[in-house]
């Protein structure tokens, strides 16, 4: 059965799936299997985030069976002054605020970062918190094998069992 939630928020986004696609790293009939949902195919986890942050669209809103973000973060509020059930969900500029604010060091630990690197404003306020003498240490990990290391698994994240 198709997934006509998904279908609705493609057309009223004013994408074509080829453009999604591209913008995914994916091929145009792999879109369209999401679409067409037989076999209750879903796009692997990464992609349905990904896919609902281009079409600004809450996963729960894409896929009925999802928990809505707020439900999600309403579950951890005890204790935390705020919860983002992934990073997708993040505004862009609390990310920005966060790096513009340190003074004193500037230390970030991240596991599969790539997302890092599509943020131009990030590197430039690295660069700029590193002239200005604030220490800069960053520690990137993430799946073994996955080119986050030296070809082989050297190295002594690779002798200690793993990355970080």
């Amino acid at each position: 059965m198709a997934n006509e939630r998904l279908r609705g928020a493609i057309l009223a986004s004013n994408l074509k799936i080829e453009q999604i696609a591209e913008r995914l790293g994916v091929s145009p009939r792999t879109v369209e299997r999401w679409v067409e949902a037989k076999d209750e195919r879903r796009p692997y986890r990464r992609f349905q985030y990904a896919l609902a942050n281009l079409l600004q669209r809450d996963l729960s809103e894409l896929w009925s069976d999802e928990q809505t973000s707020s439900a999600t973060a309403e579950a951890g509020r005890a204790e935390l002054v705020k919860l983002y059930p992934h990073r997708a969900v993040v505004p862009k500029e609390l990310w920005t605020s966060l790096y513009a604010k340190s003074t004193r060091h500037f230390d970030l630990v991240v596991y599969a970062g790539f997302w890092l690197s599509e943020d131009p404003l990030f590197f430039r306020l690295v660069r700029e918190k590193a002239q200005a003498g604030v220490p800069v240490r960053l520690m990137l990990g993430g799946p073994p094998g996955g080119g986050g290391g030296p070809p082989g698994g050297g190295g002594a994240a690779g002798r200690r069992g793993g990355g970080v």
